[in-house]
């Protein structure tokens, strides 16, 4: 199968869980590069783009299992839930300081393969147990690709979430050819170079896909206000 039927066929696995009429080129290029050139990639786009179609769609195309570093629960609980709707055949979990309580025997059942995705936060990803998986070569041929939500946050949070910093030490723990993924809204050039070295990106083989991040139905609108009626209007919150 040559590159524009491999194309051709992401395009379609895209749109029948997007419900799309067409996939978007960013979607096709990031996933042609993860699935069958197995090179890190960042995909650059708006909120609404669908940038989590790639996940799903790398999913739908390969039986490997996909980690990603989520930086809120109730996020990932949603990330879980609609990767479980957009690939019926997914078995997603969640894990977070709670799950070893409900379900003790989790990382025995990771390390199996067990999970078809593997949706955790960063203070977990960097947790010694999940390391141990991480180094098991059984763990290793189910593996099939890192990804890391919102990227842009190892940057605005590394003061009190620092956690966020030390993923790029997983990378050393995993096969190579394992590709790193992220996507998100917010990639600016002062802050690039950091955000990728701690995220674990190799930079000798990424390709940072960018595409409009413009948002024309949202403006931006500055208007002065009168000191008396800043007043009134505690006042009024205040005491009615």
């Amino acid at each position: 199968m040559d590159e524009n039927a491999r194309k051709k066929r992401i395009n379609d696995v895209i749109c029948k869980i997007t419900g799309a009429k067409e996939a978007r080129q960013g979607q096709v290029e990031a996933v042609y590069r993860l699935v069958h050139q197995q090179k890190d990639t960042v995909l650059v786009a708006a909120t609404g783009y669908g940038k989590s179609a790639v996940l799903y769609a790398f999913s739908a195309l390969t039986i490997l299992t996909t980690v990603q570093i989520v930086p809120l629960t109730k996020l990932g609980e949603n990330q879980r839930d609609d990767i479980a709707r957009a690939v019926p055949s997914s078995k997603p979990i969640w894990i977070d300081s709670n799950t070893h309580l409900k379900n003790p025997n989790v990382w025995n059942k990771v390390k199996a393969g067990q999970y078809s995705h593997v949706l955790l936060s960063p203070e977990q990803a960097v947790n010694p147990k999940f390391k141990a998986v991480l180094r098991d070569p059984d763990f290793h041929s189910k593996l099939g690709l890192f990804a890391i939500d919102e990227l842009h946050m190892i940057s605005e949070w590394r003061e009190f979430r620092e956690e966020f910093t030390y993923l790029h030490t997983l990378r050393a723990l995993i096969p190579k050819r394992i590709p790193f993924f992220s996507y998100t809204a917010t990639l600016d050039k002062d802050n690039q170079a950091y955000i990728l070295k701690h995220a674990g990106f190799d930079q000798r083989n990424l390709r940072i896909i960018r595409t409009s991040i413009d948002r024309p139905e949202i403006t931006v609108i500055l208007l002065p206000l009168m000191r008396k009626l800043i007043l009134a209007r505690y006042i009024l919150l205040k005491y009615l």
